[in-house]
């Protein structure tokens, strides 16, 4: 089951009283992981930024590590795609394979974004949005299977494109936003409420 965690928040920071100064807005992290049905499987997650911000997005399925939350992710899952999209829809930024902290293959996205409603998906290479549109759906839509084809495995089975078996495997974290909501988890449907936790 996919689960989220929206864990101790980022300190707050708050004006002095002696200057009246307004709060500025809470930012929280947030961590999710889960598992695909197949290739061509999409995670989005819906997220709001009140005010001008840097949010980091980053990927854990590759080559594991420890998540924001303290979650500790085992090494095995497949090579992500991380694409970013604006509240239209319009991809506004996208990374494959570019993570200096965790090695190459997972991948992590630091973007100055301004306030407003946004979505992030995660893929699996090479499953990319197309014509930069999420309305547009994804270019293995119909190919559920779609690196037995590319790779060479054998059918049903994740691997990469040196034919190394893979899990199924996704985790990544959302960090400095307002609130992030699974819209999607993988497999269709949405984030199943009795698995959210709440912390701080």
């Amino acid at each position: 089951p996919m689960l989220r965690f929206a864990f101790p928040r980022a300190a707050a920071l708050f004006g002095a009283s002696i200057s009246g100064a307004a709060a500025l807005p809470v930012t929280e992290n947030y961590s999710y992981k889960g598992v695909f049905a197949q290739d061509n499987s999409i995670v989005l997650v819906d997220f709001t930024v009140a005010s001008a911000t840097t949010v980091t997005l980053r990927t854990y399925s590759y080559n594991g590590g420890t998540m924001a939350d303290g979650t500790v992710i085992a090494a095995g899952g497949f090579d992500p795609i991380l694409s970013l999209f604006d509240s239209a829809g319009a991809l506004i930024d996208y990374n494959d394979d570019i993570d200096s902290f965790n090695g190459m293959w997972d991948v992590r996205l630091e973007v100055a974004l301004a306030a407003g409603d946004y979505t992030v998906a995660i893929s699996q290479y090479d499953n990319q949005v197309i014509g930069g549109d999420l309305a547009n759906g994804w270019a293995f839509d119909e190919d559920p299977w779609f690196t037995d084809a590319e790779y060479g495995c054998m059918t049903g089975q994740f691997c990469d494109a040196d034919n190394d078996s893979r899990t199924s495997a996704w985790a990544f974290d959302v960090l400095n936003v307002t609130v992030a909501t699974v819209v999607d988890d993988g497999n269709g449907g949405e984030q199943n409420a009795d698995l959210q936790n709440a912390f701080g």
